[in-house]
Order: C-alpha cells, then sequence, then structure tokens
C-alpha cells in the first residue's frame, strides 16, 4: 500500500500515549517520531502517569501546539491511563503509541488512508520491526478479520502500540479498556473489538518496537499471566466451555509443556465441536489456526514423537505450506519498505532502529 504524502489532512488523527518513568533517552525518541510524521493533522494526548516525565513532556508543548498534557497525581493502571487520554480526544480516529518505541515517518499517514479507503474496518494495526534486546521483523501472515479474531482466541498477535481505530466505533459500543486487566488490557479489548466490528493488520512496518528488561510487560509478567488468564476463560465461555479447560486453552502455546499433544489434540476438537454448533468464529479460519497452533507445540515438544501421517494430517489441516510461502513472501516486502522508510528518519535515529 502507497501512502500519499500530499493527501488532503481535513481528518484528525488523536495519538494517545502514557508515560511512566520512560528514560529519558527513549522518550525524546518517541515523541520525535510521532511529531515528524507526514500526515501533520494529528493531536497528541500525553499522560504523565505519576512519575517523573512531566517536565520533559511539558518542553515538548512548548514548542508544538498540538500537544495535551494530562498530568496524573497518582500512577494508575495503564487501562485507566488509556482511558482518561480517550476521553480527551476530538480526533476521527485514535492511534496508540508506546513512550519507548518509534513510529516510522509515515505510520499514521498509512493507516488514515487505509482506514478511509476501507469503511468496514473498524481497528487496524501494522507489522513492527523489534529493536533493542532482540532485532527481528514480526511479521504475522492471516491478517484479515476472521483470521485476527480466531487467533485472539489463545493468542495476541497484534502490538498494541500499532493500533489506530475509529473512536465512533468504540464510543457507540462502549468499549473502553478495563481495569483490572493490567497487562493484557490490550489483549481483552481486541476479544471484545471483534465481536462488534473488523479488525485487519496492514501487512507493513508502521513501527519499531523494543525491547529492554523495563518493558511493562517483562516487569509485569505475574500480573500479566493472571488477567490473559481472566481474558482466556472469558473467551473459552464465548463458545459455552468452562473455566476448567483453562489449562488446555494455554496449552495452545508452543512453549506449554504442561499439557499432553493427546490432550491438546482433544482439546482442539472439542473447540472445533462446539464452535460448529455455536459458529463464533468462522469454523474453516479457526481450524487453520488451532492445527497451526498444535504444529508448533509438536516441534517444541520433540519428546512426544508423532507419527509421520499424524504430522502430516496436521500440517495439511493447518494449511502451513500456503502460511509459510505468505510468511516469506510478507516478510521480504515488509523489509524492502522498511528500507525505504528508514532514509527518511534522522541519522541518529537511523543507526539505532535500522540496522
Amino acid at each position: 500500500m502507497k501512502a500519499v504524502t500530499k493527501m488532503k489532512q481535513n481528518v484528525k488523527v488523536s495519538v494517545i500515549m502514557s508515560c511512566l518513568n520512560t528514560p529519558a533517552n527513549y522518550l525524546d525518541l518517541a515523541i520525535e517520531s510521532l511529531l515528524t510524521q507526514t500526515y501533520q493533522n494529528i493531536e497528541y494526548i500525553f499522560v504523565n502517569n505519576g512519575g517523573n516525565n512531566l517536565e520533559q513532556l511539558m518542553k515538548y508543548k512548548e514548542k508544538d501546539k498540538r500537544i495535551k498534557i494530562i498530568n496524573n497525581h497518582e500512577t494508575l493502571e495503564l487501562p485507566e491511563s488509556l482511558n482518561l487520554a480517550i476521553e480527551h480526544t476530538t480526533g476521527k480516529y485514535i492511534a496508540r503509541m508506546d513512550s519507548d518505541d518509534y513510529s516510522l515517518p509515515d505510520r499514521i499517514e498509512k493507516q488514515v488512508v487505509f482506514m478511509e479507503k476501507h469503511h468496514n474496518i473498524d481497528v487496524s494495526s501494522m507489522y513492527v520491526k523489534i529493536f533493542g534486546v532482540k532485532d527481528r521483523y514480526a511479521v504475522y501472515p492471516w491478517c484479515t478479520s476472521d483470521e485476527i479474531k480466531a487467533s485472539l482466541f489463545f493468542s495476541n498477535e497484534v502490538y498494541h502500540p500499532t493500533v489506530m481505530f475509529r473512536k465512533e466505533f468504540i464510543i457507540n459500543n462502549h468499549l473502553k479498556y478495563r481495569k483490572g486487566y493490567n497487562y493484557s488490557e490490550d489483549f481483552d479489548l481486541w476479544n471484545r473489538c471483534c465481536q462488534y466490528g473488523n479488525f485487519t493488520i496492514i501487512p507493513e512496518i508502521g513501527l519499531c518496537y523494543r525491547i529492554h528488561m523495563s518493558n511493562t510487560s517483562t516487569l509485569g509478567s505475574e500480573t500479566q499471566g493472571t488477567s490473559k488468564e481472566k481474558v482466556l476463560g472469558e473467551n473459552l465461555k464465548r463458545i459455552s466451555l468452562g473455566k476448567q479447560y483453562l489449562k488446555y486453552i494455554k496449552s495452545l502455546s508452543p512453549y506449554d509443556v504442561s499439557v499432553s499433544l493427546a490432550e491438546t489434540k482433544k482439546f482442539i476438537e472439542l473447540v472445533m465441536k462446539k464452535n460448529q454448533e455455536i459458529n463464533y468464529f468462522n469454523q474453516k479460519v479457526l481450524k487453520k489456526i488451532l492445527y497451526k497452533a498444535f504444529f508448533m507445540k509438536i516441534l517444541k515438544q520433540k519428546k512426544e514423537n508423532l507419527s509421520v501421517f499424524e504430522m502430516v494430517h496436521v500440517f495439511i489441516n493447518a494449511n502451513l505450506f500456503l502460511y509459510y510461502i505468505k510468511k516469506i513472501t510478507k516478510t521480504v516486502h515488509a523489509h524492502i519498505l522498511f528500507k525505504k522508510s528508514c532514509k527518511n528518519i534522522p541519522i541518529k535515529s537511523r543507526r539505532l532502529i535500522c540496522n
């Protein structure tokens, strides 16, 4: 998808970002990536969530009138802080950003162009290039609304700071971040969004996602585990399964060894049966998503040997040949476009994120 840099910029976008003791150099990089977007009809709602970033944020506000600052005198849970930011937005679209990441120069423009063209899409996200402790592309080949909805049944393939949604959509459907889901507030919200509208991942890199030891998901891993279980429990309920199946839905992770492959396969068959009765997910899509997860689990758990016939059966059900073809082609395409975008990034920042 090509963004047109001379497009009419009559649609306002509200970018929301919450900060809590973000290192100054990380925050500088994040804000500068936003203020230099090719799309300029943007308001920035920055929240100092009870931390030490207020002075730094105020310096940027003095330079750019598009910036609004909310100062929380005490630290709120991230879902509360983001909801507070949303209440102050006036744009047609709301875009998320994290205070330690870097939005590529044309990220907002590409999402606006896409959303204006595809009126049936209520929420969009993009691929990311991971940097910091790790360095790789995060490319998920299954990007349709049905595919995302099915994958969200047990995992979150959507990078929170890349998301843009229609404000009207979340207001009309009473969709807010929920308190009590800290560190999984996005996983929870995306599942509820999929009940009311359409979700897509634009197959281009829009953001550089920093991995470091101070990431909120790293620091809050225990809390994240609890809140994620709440989301998984609600997902089970949507297809009339109880919380006694929590360990089985968690077993769809390739790194979970608490349940045998045979038990996981039985659970997949049960999910397919229940969904056929309720028709909550697209059955064909759900099948390939679940069997792809099962195949990844097989590769990780080498101690449990399956026959060649069983392996081929799983491979075919997951449609993995097409999956890997798509992943390779989309990764190459994303890499080419990312390198082009890097040419428009200041040299100092380019050295850090474009290697």
